[in-house]
């Protein structure tokens, strides 16, 4: 139902006894939107910048994964399933907490 238009790297968290962290890796193409949107209130009127992601299936995300695009990473904060009227799964909606820019290699 719709095109993708970039390649992400999904890295989702596993927390070992010990409390070490590692990283299962996958990688999948998503859709990524980006969108501009004034902010008004008691400040003068701003501009801020978001960034969703859709996923389509198989790929499943969860809340707290990383997906690392081009040269930044980002942290899910929301992950909402869209599903078609017969209620097959369409993808999974991202939206991001934060963002972060990776070193150069």
């Amino acid at each position: 139902m719709f095109k993708c238009n970039v390649t992400v790297r999904i890295l989702r968290p596993e927390y070992g006894a010990d409390g070490a962290v590692a990283y299962t890796e996958y990688t999948t193409d998503a859709l990524r939107i980006e969108r501009r949107e004034r902010q008004h209130g008691d400040l003068p009127p701003t501009c801020r910048e978001r960034t969703e992601f859709l996923i389509p299936p198989p790929t499943e995300v969860r809340i707290g994964d990383l997906l690392c695009c081009d040269d930044e990473r980002f942290e899910l904060d929301n992950v909402r399933v869209c599903r078609d009227l017969d209620g097959s799964l369409i993808a999974h909606r991202c939206q991001i907490a934060r963002r972060y820019q990776v070193a150069e290699r």
